[in-house]
């Protein structure tokens, strides 16, 4: 099969992008070749595509910043990984909307067995953004009580399970019944309509 990824020859909406034939070639001494098996859509990958963010990629631009996959091969200079590995890679400059990918070899991270292509592709993102806000801006202990809105989409649903991991209770917004169900799903202890009027009372 002939690799492909979705190019754009000029940021801004999905109509300038497009599926092409692209092969990133060899690996270089210190990089890793990787097919891709699963990328990530977050709103940072929307916002670069877009020409809307605060750094500009160079065009033609390849969006997506998250995807795992596995080795195929590696430069000479890489020892931390091998043909047949699986990968998580995150990178700020894109190049995930594809079959194939390279990338220096410190950028990959190992996968455990449990964790699927498609959990791995959206997990360094979401789970370091609700990691760094709750520890580290909102400095959670054991038995606190949390209110994470949007407990169903991907910071949110992240923050749920990692509050709920470092022992603290926690209420999560979901505008929808499937959302609230998928929020107690990842530990929420309740869930509430965030269009109640009387939210602010509860």
């Amino acid at each position: 099969m002939t690799p492909q990824a979705v190019i754009g020859d000029q940021l801004g909406p999905a109509s300038n992008y497009e599926l092409r034939p692209f092969d990133p070639g060899a690996p270089g001494p210190e990089h890793v070749r990787f097919r891709i098996h699963a990328a990530a859509v977050n709103l940072v990958d929307v916002l670069l595509a877009e020409g809307r963010y605060q750094v500009r990629p160079p065009c033609p631009y390849i969006p997506g910043v998250e995807c795992a996959g596995v080795v195929e091969a590696v430069g000479n200079s890489v020892s931390t990984f091998r043909p047949g590995d699986r990968i998580l890679v995150s990178r700020g400059e894109g190049a995930a909307f594809a079959n194939l990918g390279v990338a220096p070899g410190h950028k990959p991270f190992h996968l455990p067995d449990a964790m699927t292509f498609e959990q791995a592709a959206t997990f360094k993102i979401n789970y370091s953004t609700a990691w760094y806000a709750l520890v580290h801006r909102g400095r959670l202990q054991p038995g606190e009580r949390v209110l994470v809105l949007g407990g169903a989409g991907g910071v949110g649903y992240a923050a749920v399970e990692i509050a709920t991991a470092l022992g603290a209770s926690v209420v999560a917004t979901g505008t929808t019944a499937d959302k609230r169900t998928l929020a107690l799903k990842g530990g929420a202890i309740a869930v509430v309509d965030p269009a109640q009027p009387d939210l602010r009372h509860l």
